[in-house]
This record gives structure tokens, C-alpha cells and sequence, in this order.
């Protein structure tokens, strides 16, 4: 296998692959936590999360990577879930 040098002390240079990827990380991940707790009663989702291809977290020009972006969107579908929980009274 080929070694790739990494020198992220200061952050990655973000290419447009990796900003592809976090645009379909947002879109998709949030989407699916979304749906995946729709059902009122179910109290608690258990969920693991696995990014063969994360980078260090954060780019040169300061935009997120894929390890920050999941716990970003994952914070934003617990806000709407319990907002939406709350509206129907289930809070």
C-alpha cells in the first residue's frame, strides 16, 4: 500500500471531493435521523457511526470535516426531534 503524507498540524487543504462528500453528509445523515425518529414512543435510537475516509476534523480554511459535521447535524436532529416532541406534547 502507498504511503500518503499527512501534515495536518495546521489543517488539510479542503478539495472539492471532501466538499462534496460533507454536502452529502449533511443532507443525508440529518435526513435520516430525522425519519429515523419519527416514532413518538420510541424513547431511545442507538446509533454508531463509522467514517473510514475522516480526515482530522478540520480544514486549513476552517470549514468542519466529516467527524465534526456528523456531531454538528447530529445536535441539530436532537433540537428538531425534541421540538417537534414537544408540539405534539410527547416532551
Amino acid at each position: 500500500m502507498a504511503e500518503k503524507p499527512y501534515e495536518w498540524a495546521d489543517g488539510a487543504t479542503l478539495e472539492d471531493h471532501s466538499r462534496r462528500k460533507h454536502k452529502i453528509l449533511r443532507e443525508y445523515f440529518s435526513e435520516y435521523l430525522t425519519v429515523r425518529c419519527q416514532l413518538p414512543k420510541q424513547e431511545r435510537f442507538r446509533l454508531a457511526i463509522v467514517d473510514g475516509f475522516a480526515g482530522g476534523g478540520r480544514y486549513q480554511c476552517g470549514t468542519a470535516g466529516s467527524p465534526l459535521i456528523f456531531v454538528e447535524e447530529l445536535k441539530r436532529a436532537i433540537e428538531t426531534v425534541n421540538v417537534q416532541r414537544a408540539a405534539q406534547g410527547l416532551a
